[in-house]
């Protein structure tokens, strides 16, 4: 017999590891390979672009909350320190290599403040989409919940094995947002994302729910 705790265990472990990787390739891809001019751009692009699909006055709170995080996350983040320019600084600061690995690190507490304020909009993002869409993903639930009750009336039992097959698509779409969330470019894209992942986990819900096979 299989053991389905062990099992579960086995992949929250996967998922936790994949979304570390995740978060570690981000970081590294927007410290070495970005700049943090462009980062800036495409990010106000994205931002311009949500405020136009969702309108100004709720584009307006998408981002103040954004800010309002930002804010509450500042707390814990040390404050910049000033140059002293010491002497030490100033005979160094002639070598080239020392030049670019200090002005490296200059641009590194931006770049990670700005990967924090982004994911930090597109959280607020898709909580605006989930509470806009909420009666619709309720309405797929419950459509999924009378198909179960006609099934189990009908045929007297339900697929555990489809239920498996759209739990594991239900993980993969969470994991397709955390993906969203830490992705350095999605000006294209981005506005249009969350309200399609929350329809397509209300699909996958209404799934689920159907093929539930336990008895209440």
């Amino acid at each position: 017999m299989l053991d389905w705790s062990k099992q579960r265990d086995q992949t929250h472990t996967l998922k936790h590891r994949a979304i570390l990787t995740l978060v570690l390739v981000a970081v590294l891809y927007v410290i070495f390979f970005m700049k943090l001019d462009r980062y800036a751009v495409t990010l106000n692009t994205e931002i311009a672009d949500t405020v136009e699909f969702v309108g100004e006055q709720d584009g307006n709170k998408i981002v103040k909350r954004s800010q309002l995080y930002y804010q509450l996350a500042k707390k814990y983040i040390p404050e910049k320190t000033v140059n002293s320019h010491s002497y030490v600084e100033e005979k160094t600061s002639k070598w080239k290599q020392i030049r670019w690995a200090s002005a490296k690190l200059s641009d590194l507490g931006d770049k990670l403040e700005l990967l924090l304020y982004q994911c930090l909009f597109r959280w607020s993002l898709m909580q605006y989409w989930a509470l806009t869409l909420a009666p619709i993903v309720a309405a797929m639930v419950f459509e999924g919940y009378k198909v179960r009750e006609i099934k189990m009336y009908e045929f007297g039992m339900s697929s555990g094995k489809r239920q498996m097959i759209w739990l594991k698509s239900f993980a993969f779409l969470l994991f397709m947002v955390n993906v969203y969330m830490f992705l350095p470019y999605s000006s294209n894209f981005g506005p249009y994302y969350p309200p399609a992942a929350v329809l397509l986990s209300g699909f996958a819900l209404k799934q689920i729910t159907s093929h539930i096979t336990k008895a209440f």
